[in-house]
């Protein structure tokens, strides 16, 4: 980097060489820049000088390799030249401005560097000349590294939020409906989505229910495809949510955001809210088929004892038409009357005898609108 005081004082010295300066002063100087430049080209921060109309007057290698310029290139331009005047304006100028009413300014950004995105702590420095501000010293250094760090922990806080979460809505028996919206929250905010939806397979179809949506239609956007109309493309992830011991497929998380696709890290991310949210459906699946067991387990109980009831003036029935058969002959109007009564008597016992024999819930349809129970299939 070419260092701005002692270039001018090693002008003046060559200027002055002769017996006006001492050689071993000039020598000094030259000894002091160069290492002030072997120092700067050597940093890996970037280290630049930039004067009041905004126009280079150092830089360091560091500097030039990432903008893969020649410093003949960038010394003598300006910032909005080496930069473009939408971030010059936007973002540069303001800091640079601050610094030359005497303000030391600085802050985080993240930067395009030959394709890499990379962070970087600026900090403008005002360089003061007769008591004024004539340049801004703008040293700027990368943090990539540490504020990805920052992230992932930030991150993995979130992401143990998220589990903590839905792990009390699971234990406090909440609604599948009302676990899926926990879901579908938090993969949108840790995967920085703009759209998402959460479904799980009915156990009896086998069909993905919808439940909790944010997201336009399915297949509506896709990578490559326009999103909103913008032009931008938008990209999709979709993660099975799959039982751990049987790997079954009890549900789906999906998300979907515009501009960047997804990486390694969302991947894993959506991962372990998938393997939760699996663990939830299974355990509320388990709920149901209880319920399912206890209820049926009532119905039996109810049956048993319904039957019971129906089987004693049943048997009093049937005993009463016996007798009337014996009592009269074939050729009596009544007999095929009784004969019939007794018949249906008989019919009455048969299913009462299935009803106390059901051991599976099986349903058929009734009317087109409403199932029961289908005690032919229950009984076998």
């Amino acid at each position: 980097m070419q260092v701005h005081m002692l270039e001018k004082r090693l002008a003046q010295a060559e200027f002055c060489y002769g017996g006006l300066v001492d050689p071993d002063q000039y020598r000094s100087l030259e000894d002091a820049y160069r290492k002030y430049e072997f120092i700067a080209n050597n940093s890996r921060d970037f280290m630049t000088l930039i004067d009041r109309n905004y126009i280079y007057e150092a830089v360091n290698d560091p500097y030039c390799q990432a903008h893969k310029k020649s410093r003949a290139e960038i010394i003598g331009s300006t910032v909005a030249d080496v930069w473009g005047e939408r971030i010059f304006n936007s973002v540069i100028r303001d800091y640079l401005d601050r610094c030359f009413t005497g303000e030391v300014a600085n802050y985080e950004g993240w930067f395009e560097f030959q394709g890499l995105r990379r962070c970087f702590h600026v900090i403008y420095s005002p360089y003061w000349e007769k008591g004024r501000v004539t340049h801004a010293v703008v040293v700027s250094r990368d943090i990539t590294g540490r504020k990805k760090a920052e992230q992932a922990l930030k991150r993995e806080s979130d992401v143990n939020t998220a589990i903590a979460e839905l792990a009390e809505a699971i234990l406090s028996s909440d609604s599948i409906e009302a676990i899926s919206a926990i879901v579908l929250h938090y993969a949108r905010e840790l995967t920085l989505s703009r759209y998402g939806s959460v479904e799980y397979v009915q156990p009896e179809t086998g069909e993905f229910i919808p439940a909790a949506k944010d997201a336009p239609a399915r297949g509506e956007h896709g990578p490559g495809k326009e999103a909103e109309g913008n032009g931008t493309p938008a990209y999709r992830l979709s993660v099975p949510a799959c039982t751990r011991i049987e790997t079954r497929c009890v549900g789906r998380i999906n998300v979907e955001r515009p501009g960047q696709d997804y990486d390694q890290t969302d991947r894993l991310l959506m991962d372990r809210l998938a393997m939760i949210y699996a663990i939830a459906i299974e355990h509320k699946q388990m709920e149901e088929d209880q319920l399912k067991k206890e209820k049926f387990q009532s119905i039996i109980e109810i049956a048993g004892a319904v039957c019971h009831e129906i089987n004693q003036p049943l048997q009093a029935i049937s005993g009463y038409c016996e007798l009337m058969l014996m009592e009269i002959g074939k050729e009596d109007l009544h007999y095929n009357k009784v004969k019939g009564i007794l018949r249906q008597v008989n019919r009455i016992g048969g299913i009462t005898k299935k009803l106390m024999g059901i051991t599976t819930y099986v349903r058929k349809d009734y009317d087109g609108e409403n199932k029961i129970i289908d005690i032919e299939k229950a009984s076998m």
